[in-house]
């Protein structure tokens, strides 16, 4: 049945198809999802790194000895992050060799990146949103429990401290692991303080720990 181009025009834009001049085409769906609101977000430039965990600023002090590191991030945006991809970061360091984001996991406001291997020892390690310029840096100083950026033996008494109870540490939201969790077991116990001594004198690794700071 031919239908007259009038009748025609009106059936195929009652049922979403585009029509111009004279050429007919399926038009494309409508994004409804979270990713259409994401994606809208980026093209603006408005979404901001606006924390992490671990948080801006904090030091891990774990003996970096068979390949013990931050090997992963997670940064909480102001905003979606599914449309993000790596090329959406870049990663700098103060000394040593930047690390390869190989892995993303976006979660609502939240994206994990997952590294090809943990972050330098002795160094700052900045990641930063490119479009925003945003960011957030993670030191790595083994040795440094209570994460002053410098190893000394203040470290030895906030360690009693913090095994006692005494101690506060400068991120209250992280568990006493994240300092004191010297030779990377999970837990916190006498070897650990034997780990940081044998560093301290440089009896392990490939340079002594002690009055050792992170670069800027």
């Amino acid at each position: 049945m031919r239908y007259p181009t009038v009748a025609l025009m009106t059936i195929i834009l009652a049922s979403g198809t585009i029509v111009a001049n004279g050429l007919r085409g399926a038009g494309p769906e409508p994004e409804t999802n979270d990713r259409a609101t994401d994606r809208e977000a980026l093209a603006e430039g408005t979404i901001s790194i606006i924390s992490s965990f671990p948080p801006d600023g904090y030091i891990d002090p774990r003996d970096p000895g068979g390949g013990q590191g931050m090997d992963e991030i997670t940064l909480t945006f102001d905003g979606g992050t599914s449309g993000l991809t790596t090329l959406d970061f870049s990663i700098t360091v103060t000394d040593g060799t930047a690390p390869t984001i190989v892995g993303l996991a976006p979660s609502g406001n939240d994206i994990t990146l997952s590294l090809d291997g943990p972050i330098p020892s002795w160094a700052w390690t900045t990641f930063t949103h490119n479009a925003s310029g945003t960011s957030t840096r993670i030191g790595f100083l083994p040795g440094d429990c209570n994460g002053s950026g410098r190893t000394n033996g203040i470290d030895a008494l906030r360690f009693f401290d913090g095994v006692f109870g005494c101690w506060d540490p400068p991120f209250p939201e992280l568990p006493l692991e994240f300092f004191l969790d010297i030779n990377g077991s999970g837990t916190i116990n006498p070897l650990d303080f034997t780990r940081w001594r044998q560093g301290v004198l440089g009896l392990i690794g490939p340079r002594p720990w002690y009055d050792e700071t992170l670069p800027e």
